[in-house]
């Protein structure tokens, strides 16, 4: 009787760490599966605005009403656009940082499209100018400069040449590595007027997006009203979502191994605490046969 009894009561021991353990294991289930949950909802907000702006990208969305004609083809895609390598601003990567200031001495050459073909080129304006389609700026890629900057000294004050702030390869980069030649980025509006007397073969752009030309005139001020994003801006945006959503996709495959793991140890608690009632129940069985023949 007094096994039976000691039988018992390690039994009931048994039940409460299985429960104890099932419930921490059930616990864990859950507040992996609530992480997995809203890691999953982020994951799936990075991917809604990756594809609004690539749409967005792809549509020209930004450029003028001739640029985005062209971009589409005109009249003609299956001819026109094969031959088409797209607009400046869409086949270059710049530091976010300097984007302003690319901008700023770029201009409206961001909207320049290259084409593979001359011919392609031309009939291109011609039909932009038959049609009246608006305007646009074209450039068959042989046509495109190849030089890097003049090799002059920088003066103090200045972050950089501009033309190494453009990043990649291809007819693109080349383009506007050569628009950018003698090209200088400095901080602020005031450095720029400060050096531009000292140095005048050089053109200033700054981080806000002024500009001082070669010819000394100068471009500034900002809008009150929301402009929208830059074609740069843009990119680089979609750059960095695809960081983000390579990032979470990372992410949710450990939390989708992690939430396994957890469904393991709580199917191996569930056994455990299941054994260990049925234990209890045998317990008390045997416990309360031997009491019935001890009375006896």
């Amino acid at each position: 009787t007094e096994a039976a009894r000691l039988g018992l009561e390690h039994s009931q021991a048994e039940v409460a760490e299985s429960a104890a353990a099932h419930d921490a294991a059930q616990q864990e289930r859950q507040n992996i599966d609530a992480v997995l949950s809203v890691a999953g909802k982020e994951a799936t907000g990075i991917e809604s605005r990756l594809e609004i702006l690539r749409q967005l990208q792809e549509q020209g969305e930004g450029f003028d009403e001739g640029t985005q004609a062209v971009l589409h083809g005109l009249d003609n895609p299956s001819f026109f656009s094969p031959a088409i390598q797209g607009a400046l601003a869409q086949n270059i990567q710049v530091e976010p940082r300097f984007i302003p200031a690319v901008e700023a001495a770029l201009g409206s050459a961001l909207q320049a499209i290259v084409f593979k073909d001359p011919g392609v080129a031309e009939s291109a304006l011609l039909t932009l100018s038959r049609k009246k389609l608006g305007r646009a700026t074209v450039i068959p890629a042989e046509w495109i400069s190849r030089g890097t900057d003049l090799p002059r000294e920088v003066p103090f004050g200045v972050l950089g040449r501009a033309s190494e702030c453009i990043g990649g390869s291809g007819d693109a980069t080349d383009l506007a590595r050569h628009l950018l030649a003698g090209v200088l980025i400095v901080e602020n509006l005031e450095t720029a007027f400060r050096l531009r007397p000292q140095h005048p073969s050089f053109a200033f752009a700054t981080l806000q997006g002024e500009f001082i030309a070669h010819n000394g005139t100068v471009q500034g001020g900002q809008s009150g009203e929301n402009t929208g994003q830059s074609a740069l801006q843009r990119k680089a945006q979609i750059a960095q979502l695809d960081v983000e959503l390579a990032a979470s996709s990372v992410r949710l495959e450990n939390l989708a191994a992690e939430w396994a793991r957890a469904g393991e140890l709580l199917d191996v608690a569930s056994e455990r605490l299941k054994f260990a009632r049925e234990s209890v129940q045998s317990a008390q069985v045997e416990s309360a046969s031997l009491e019935n023949e001890r009375r006896h």
